[in-house]
């Protein structure tokens, strides 16, 4: 009868282990060793993942749009009586102002 395994045969697997345990592949450094090279690969991330320019773009609006909710939120009450509403309003739109002065101070 004939069985069909997956894989590495057990002499196969034997033979390799023993050539990881000689060679120890994980000692040695996978990574660019010069500064050249390491000024080379340090914005990978950036340039293909999620850190380049109109992610980071697109996170800004999202975290603008969600603080610019959050105020409004309120206002949407419909027990707030006019008084209220324009008391809210007003603090509403102090609150972004000054909000907004602070981010300019850092731009």
């Amino acid at each position: 009868m004939i069985t069909i395994t997956r894989g590495w045969p057990p002499a196969r697997r034997a033979a390799q282990a023993q050539n990881i345990r000689k060679t120890r592949p994980w000692l040695h450094a996978t990574g660019p060793k010069t500064y050249h090279g390491k000024r080379k690969v340090r914005l990978n991330a950036q340039k293909h993942g999620f850190q380049n320019a109109a992610w980071r773009g697109l996170h800004a609006a999202l975290k603008a749009q969600k603080r610019f909710l959050k105020l409004v939120k309120p206002l949407l009450n419909p027990a707030l009586s006019p008084a209220e509403f324009q008391r809210l309003k007003r603090a509403i739109v102090a609150q972004a102002l000054a909000s907004a002065a602070k981010n300019r101070r850092y731009a």
